[in-house]
């Protein structure tokens, strides 16, 4: 049998120049667009530049926004509340009542031309759905 030697690799040089950082200031912000200023969490999104939408996965709702100007008060909103006996389990469940007992929309992807599939916390009991698209097309 032939021996085999092992020959460690040196580690890998940083290259700082692979890293950009951007420094802006808050008056180069002042002309943002807001869609909704009583919703929490926003953790999931998911950009159609083709169908001209950002969907956006937040704590109980999906939204659905027109990509060219999100305060256009063209937003579609699908209300996914975790429901009261889920947020009872959750505290049973010794789980940050202001924090956790919520549904948390994790994930939300394009499933079809039709379709999105999305999932959520739902209080510590992960539950996923298809979703309509608002301009399904076939």
């Amino acid at each position: 049998h032939a021996a085999v030697t092992f020959i460690p690799c040196p580690p890998p040089t940083p290259n700082i120049n692979l890293l950009t950082i951007f420094l802006l200031h808050f008056a180069e912000l002042l002309d943002y667009k807001c869609f909704n200023d009583t919703v929490y969490n926003y953790t999931t999104f998911w950009l159609e530049e083709g169908r001209g939408v950002l969907y956006v996965g937040a704590r109980g709702a999906i939204y659905a926004l027109n990509l060219s100007d999100i305060s256009d008060g063209s937003t579609k909103m699908i209300s996914w509340e975790a429901s009261l006996a889920q947020r009872t389990d959750c505290l049973g469940k010794r789980r940050n009542t202001e924090t956790e007992c919520y549904n948390h929309v994790r994930f939300l992807k394009r499933f079809n031309g039709t379709h999105l599939f999305t999932c959520g916390t739902f209080a510590f009991s992960p539950r996923c759905a298809y979703i309509v698209s608002p301009n399904a097309r076939g």
